[in-house]
C-alpha cells in the first residue's frame, strides 16, 4: 500500500518555517535579524512556507515502519522471508529521508489530517494506531498491560481479513465470480 502511494506520490502541503536565509525569501522578521546580527553578513531571518512531503500523516508513517524494524519480530531472524520483509521495510523508510521522524502517540495518529480522497491513507494511519496501541513498546515506565483487542476490531480485522482474500481471488482466478460474504445477523 505505501509501494504505491510513493509511486502516486506522497501527499503534500504547506508548512510554516522561521530561518535564517541568505537573501531575502518570504516574509523577513527585521527585529530577529538585527538580534542575531545577520544583516550583517547578507542573511536575513525569514519566516515562509514551504510545499514539502514533511507532514504529519507521512511523519507518523515513517516512525511507525522505523519502530517496526528496531521492535518487531518477524517470525525466525535467519528465514529467507524476515530477511526480505526487513529489506522492504528498510527501502520504504529509505524511499521517505525527506519526512523527519517524530514520537508516536495515539492523540497525534487520531488528529492526523484526512482528506476525501486518502483512503489509502485513513487504512495506513489505521494500521500505525493499532500497531501503537497493541503491539509497541513505549519508553515511559508502568504497570501497563497490553489492551486487549476491542470486539469492534476483531470484527474489522476478519473483515478486513476476508476482503484481502476476496480480491486475491478475484485477481487470481479469471473466470470465476468471487465476492466476500455477507454478515447474517442473527
Amino acid at each position: 500500500l505505501l509501494r504505491q502511494r510513493l509511486r502516486i506520490g506522497l501527499d503534500r502541503d504547506y508548512r510554516s518555517y522561521e530561518r535564517e536565509t541568505p537573501g531575502f525569501r518570504g516574509r523577513v522578521l527585521f527585529r530577529e535579524s538585527i538580534k542575531k546580527l545577520s544583516l550583517q553578513h547578507g542573511r536575513t531571518v525569514s519566516r515562509f512556507d514551504l510545499f514539502t512531503h514533511d507532514i504529519s500523516k507521512n511523519q507518523i508513517i515513517r516512525s511507525a515502519l522505523v519502530h517496526l524494524l528496531k521492535t518487531a519480530d518477524f517470525g525466525e531472524f535467519r528465514s529467507e522471508s524476515a530477511k526480505e520483509l526487513r529489506a522492504n521495510i528498510r527501502g520504504l523508510v529509505r524511499s521517505m529521508s525527506d519526512v523527519t521522524l517524530v514520537p508516536l502517540r495515539i492523540q497525534d495518529i487520531i488528529s492526523a489530517q484526512r482528506k476525501r480522497n486518502d483512503r489509502d491513507y485513513a487504512l495506513m494511519l489505521t494500521i500505525c494506531r493499532f500497531l501503537v496501541e497493541n503491539l509497541m513498546p513505549t519508553e515511559s515506565a508502568g504497570a501497563a498491560k497490553t489492551p486487549l483487542i476491542r470486539r469492534s476490531d476483531i470484527k474489522f480485522f476478519y473483515k478486513l481479513y476476508e476482503d484481502f482474500v476476496a480480491k486475491f481471488y478475484k485477481i487470481h482466478l479469471k473466470n470465476w465470480f468471487v465476492r466476500p460474504q455477507h454478515m447474517f445477523k442473527w
